[in-house]
């Protein structure tokens, strides 16, 4: 028996365009035009089973506002203690779900 080598390569951090849609084609359309300017809605809310791409959409969008001189931040409320500083363009907040009572108000009231 002889071994096939795979051509397995890293696709690098997230982004909008190493993300595989598998039928979310609608939010990754919204979600490019919003990096792109072309929306105007200030909150945007997604939701979805594990595993169906939901944290490397928002590490694509905080990280493509980043790359436009945006003051952009990812803050995922399973690891960080989540600081909502109102002075910041684009906040993307992942695991929301995780936040007590405390941090829902004060990300509401942001």
């Amino acid at each position: 028996m002889r071994q096939q080598l795979l051509d397995i390569t890293e696709i690098g951090p997230p982004s909008l365009d190493n993300f595989i849609p598998s039928g979310n084609d609608e939010v990754l359309y919204t979600l490019r035009n919003l990096v792109a300017g072309n929306q105007q809605d200030r909150f945007y809310y997604l939701w979805g089973k594990t595993g169906s791409g939901k944290s490397h959409l928002l590490q694509a969008v905080a990280d493509a506002f980043s790359e436009q001189q945006c003051n952009s931040r990812y803050i995922d409320c399973n690891q960080d203690e989540p600081n909502f500083n109102p002075g910041t363009d684009c906040i993307v907040i992942d695991n929301v779900e995780r936040l007590d009572d405390a941090a829902q108000i004060r990300l509401f009231n942001l």
